[in-house]
């Protein structure tokens, strides 16, 4: 018996395995980044309005309340977000 050739078999078996599992797991990821791109797009035209910067501006005054979850009011997180999906669009094309 090649057991050379066993073992190679097995590998490639090994490899197809992991190959299939990232593959179909990255498919169900790339659905669920190109279904939230619409989001990103709202969210991207609110960060760059006039309006953005009127309530950033009502937070920093306390006009909002402490207890609103408002992290899209920080300078960083959306804007991080923002350019985190341009480099990831672009690594697609």
């Amino acid at each position: 018996m090649d057991y050379n050739r066993i073992e190679r078999i097995t590998h490639m078996e090994e490899n197809l395995d992991i190959a299939k599992k990232a593959l179909e797991d990255f498919e169900k990821s790339l659905e669920n980044f190109l279904a939230v791109q619409k989001n990103i797009k709202e969210l991207s035209d609110y960060y760059f309005s006039r309006q953005w910067m009127a309530d950033y501006d009502a937070d920093n005054r306390g006009e909002i309340p402490q207890n609103l979850k408002r992290g899209v009011l920080s300078e960083d997180a959306a804007y991080n977000l923002i350019c985190l999906n341009d480099m990831l669009l672009s690594k697609l094309k």
